[in-house]
Order: structure tokens, then sequence, then C-alpha cells
């Protein structure tokens, strides 16, 4: 092994002898020491043989190696041993970071960074790789690296012997080797199996929080696993902790369910004997005994067999309704039904118009309205006929007739075709002539005026003329009562009626206006083939509003 001269610069507190360092740290300043800086290339080592026996107190030194001349300024080097003694710790800290990988040292142990051909920075004990910064670290080519010692604390004499470069012929990365009793961790450090813990999964640590009221566990990230041992704040599962979690029996799991539903009140200090059972240090049996003498002595109460007292059950409302209803003919008529519950007050007022007895009554059109009934029924008092003065002259029957909506009329023939009908028979009742007009009456409007103005030939002397109103064409459903008019020729040889009247068959002067027949017959009913002498008609009257 060949070893280069070392020249050591900036020293403070530094005594230099027979190639040797003593970190003599007077006060909390520290003392420090740098060689000369150097650009490392691939293979290179820097080697430190630590023998730290004379330390009077507690304390810690830093072996460094820095891309940045900061000597004594701060302490955030690109690669850094911190020796924490007497308890000969090493951790391993990037620009000030701590990367949560440590190992141990003796007195007279050989310590040493070494890049290597990929410039990976590896940590060697004794000639054996212990360490390897993550590869975010790698070092850079070409580049200063000063190599940094310091000391710190009060009162300590740190000597740190045989400091040199060791320079070697390497060429190629080494096989990467793992001492025996050290571990390769996930993120690429080497540790001593006996200072390992279990990463899970989820790349977590499980750990038990320390100095809490209650036992609880927590999962952190590697990193942060020695920090917190090492505060006292923390630490590892036992074999027994991680060991699965028992099976209990039915029993045992209902009353743990009960104490997950807060259905016991309990003293805190028994949460404890319930961690106990679930990690298996104590059994079923002894929790369950426990369990049942605190309940009998009351320091434990199960919540859950407390006696509840419940109100009882109302009795149910009753009712005595009005159920309005229509018959067949649209009419309305009210049945009250007694002392009914709520259910069946609501299969009432599903199918019926329904107020309570006592209520105001309600109209026939809130009823009407209520069951969506619209009334098309008709009568024969609807419309009434005025018949004009009529005449038979030359032939012809002439005369006018107003019609009339009357207050009876349903509102719901309002702009709808109705019908007019005109009959003019002769003397053995024989139909010769037949005028239907159509009517259409409004809320506004309720009069119409037809004008008739129909030949029937000069043989025809007298005649007889039937008015009538009616729903259809044919007359089957009258809406007015029947008129009739008789009427004969002027040219018989007889005076004339006074104004207003005219003369009948049997030729006595009768009142203009027709006379009224009782009933709702058919007038074209009564009349053989009346269907063929439809199409055969002229429908010659005039018809104006």
């Amino acid at each position: 092994m060949v070893y280069e001269g070392t020249v050591w610069n900036d020293t403070t507190g530094v005594i230099v002898q027979n190639n040797a360092i003593i970190l003599n740290s007077k006060d909390w300043n520290g003392a420090r020491a740098r060689m000369d800086n150097v650009t490392f290339t691939k293979g290179d080592e820097v080697n430190f043989i630590l023998n730290i026996s004379k330390v009077e107190s507690a304390g810690v030194a830093y072996l460094q190696l820095s891309d940045k001349n900061t000597l004594g300024e701060s302490n955030d080097s690109a690669f850094e041993m911190y020796m924490a003694f007497p308890d000969k710790r090493i951790d391993f800290r990037t620009y000030g970071n701590d990367t949560g990988a440590s190992a141990t040292y003796d007195d007279g142990d050989n310590l040493a960074f070494r890049i290597d051909a990929d410039y990976n920075v590896d940590v060697l004990k004794n000639n054996s790789p212990i360490y390897r910064y993550p590869s975010l670290y790698k070092a850079k080519p070409n580049t200063n690296y000063y190599q940094q010692i310091v000391g710190v604390g009060k009162g300590q004499t740190h000597q740190i012997d045989g400091l040199y470069k060791k320079t070697s012929s390497i060429t190629a990365p080494e096989p990467e080797s793992i001492p025996v009793g050290f571990h390769k961790m996930p993120d690429g450090s080497i540790m001593k199996d006996t200072d390992m813990y279990i990463v899970e999964s989820d790349g977590l640590v499980r750990m038990v929080r320390l100095g809490a009221v209650e036992y609880t566990e927590i999962r952190i990230p590697p990193s942060e696993v020695q920090d917190l041992i090492d505060r006292g704040v923390g630490r590892l599962l036992t074999e027994a902790e991680r060991a699965p979690s028992p099976v209990f029996n039915q029993e045992t799991q209902i009353i743990l369910n009960k104490f997950e539903n807060n259905d016991y009140t309990y003293p805190t200090w028994f949460e404890s004997n319930i961690v106990l059972l679930k990690n298996g240090s104590i059994s079923s049996s002894r929790f369950l005994n426990s369990l049942e003498n605190l309940l009998q002595t009351g320091v434990i109460i199960d919540n859950t067999i407390q006696p509840v007292i419940t109100e009882p059950e109302p009795e149910p409302k009753k009712y005595d309704v009005n159920t309005y209803r229509l018959n067949e003919f649209g009419g309305v008529f009210n049945q009250i039904e007694y002392g009914i519950d709520g259910v069946k007050l609501q299969e009432l007022e599903s199918k019926y118009r329904v107020t309570l007895v006592g209520s105001p009554t309600p109209s026939d059109q809130e009823i009407f309205d209520f069951y969506n009934y619209v009334d098309t029924s008709t009568n024969e008092t609807m419309v009434s006929q005025s018949i004009g003065a009529f005449s038979l002259e030359n032939g012809k029957v002439k005369g006018k007739i107003l019609y009339i909506a009357e207050s009876s009329f349903n509102s719901y023939y309002y702009n709808k075709t109705l019908f007019s009908i005109v009959q003019i028979k002769d003397q053995s009742d024989r139909v010769i002539k037949l005028k239907v007009n159509n009517l259409n009456f409004t809320e506004t409007q309720r009069d119409e005026t037809i004008n008739i103005d129909e030949g029937v030939g000069n043989e025809i002397s007298a005649v007889k003329i039937e008015f009538t109103v009616s729903k259809n064409p044919d007359g089957t459903q009258p809406l007015s009562l029947i008129k009739v008019e008789e009427e004969v020729a002027k040219e018989v040889n007889l005076p004339p009626c006074p104004i207003g009247q005219h003369r009948d068959f049997n030729g006595e002067c009768v009142n203009d206006g027709g006379k009224d027949i009782n009933g709702s017959t058919s007038l074209l009913g009564k009349v053989m083939g009346i269907t063929a002498l439809l199409g055969t008609l002229a429908l010659l009257g005039s018809k104006r509003r």
C-alpha cells in the first residue's frame, strides 16, 4: 500500500504531529483541519485511521468530503461521516440531510471514502464496504473535493491517526461486496443486521410511540426511524407485537366489538388490558374473567343492558269524513264515513273528494273538477224558438225564426254546432220539405236567426210547419220544444186576418208564432223514408246572427 504525504492547511485548534491530527477542542467552536484540495478520479480513496481513546467527554467529529470551500462555515458537505462518541456510532449524511443509515466503529478502525468508476461514493471500514450513498448523490466528475476533519465539544481531545491519500489503479467498478453481519437496505445503503429494522410493503416502518397515555402504533419513513429511537420517543415493535393478531372465539369477539361501539363505560387504565388481549400477551379466558369481576363490582358498566323506558304507543286517531261522489247522471251526493283511521283516510282520498265532517261544503264545480267531470246533458228548455210571421204565397213558404240560448243552456255546447230542423208538411201530414241549418251559440252571442224561403208547388194550398232544435241533425236529441204552425194560401176568398194573425186549416185566424207541442218525440222518426228525402232537399234558407 502506497501512501502519499499530506499537507494540512487552514488548521484551527489542531496539532499536526507525526502525520497525525489532534483535534483539541477547548471550546464549543470546535477544532478543524483541511488537507489541500485535490481533484479525485475514479477509484480514489481518502482514509482515516481512528484513535478516539483520548476522549475526555462526549462529543462528535465530522469526517468530510466537501465540494465547497466551507470548512468551519457549515456542515452541508457532499459526503460526511458524523461520529458520536463515546457510543461510537456513525451516521451518514449528505448536504446536511441524514440518509437514515448508520453503522458502528471501534478505535483503530480504518475508515475511507472511495469513488468508483461510476462515481458512486462508498464508505469502507477496514477495506470492506459498509455503506453506499444514494445514487442521487454521486460524486461529480472533475470536481475539487476538500478533505476536512472537524471536532466539536468543549474540553475534548480527538486524535485521528494516519491521514493520507491513497491512489489506486482501479479502472472498473468492483463487484459489490456486503460483509457478513450487514444487510443492504431498500435505499441502497448497508446496515448492520443488529441495527436493521423491517420495512413494510408500503415502504414504512412500524413503531410504538413512547410516552403516550395509550398504546399507539405508528408508521414512519425509514429515514426517520433512528431519529425517533435516539430521541427516546419511539421504539420498534417486539416480535410478539409484530405477530399476527390472535383469532378470538365468538364470545370474545362480541365483547371486543362492544368496546369498539362504546357499549361499555370503563376506566382509562382498562384500555391496556384490551391491548394485551389483542397482541396475545394475555388469554381470552383471563381477559373475560377480569371483565366479569369488574362488571359485578360496577367498575365497568354494560350500557346495552340498562333498562330503556319507552312511551306507550298512542291510540290511532279516528276521523269522520264526507265523501262527495257522482252518480251515473252526474249528480253530486255525499256519503259519510265514521271512525276511520289514517290508512283508510288515505284510501278514500285516493278515490273521492273528501272533507272532514263539519268543514265547509265544496261547490258542485269543485267536485266536478276533482273528478274531471264535464256535464254534457241536454234538455228541451235549453233553446227557445220565436216564430215570426209565416206565409204561403205563390207556391212558396216564407218566414223567419229567432233562436235564443236560454239560462238553462248547458255552457258545454257553446261554440259547438247544433241544428235547427224545419219540416213543411201537407194537410195529410206528409213531409214535402225539410230544412236543416247549423246553429252556433257563444257566451256573448246567444241568438241566431234563420230565414225560410221554400217552394212547395202551386197545387199546395195549406201547409203545417214544425220547428225544433237538436244536438244532432236527425232530431233525436232535442234542445227545444216542438212548435207547429199552420198556414193556408191567401188565394182563398177570405178577408185578411188582423196583424199578428193568420188563418189555420179551419179557416180561423190564429196568432202567429205557432203552438208548442210537449215531449221530445222525434219529428223525422215518424216519417218513412226520411233518409232518402234528406239527400234530395234543397237547403235554400239563409242565416244571420
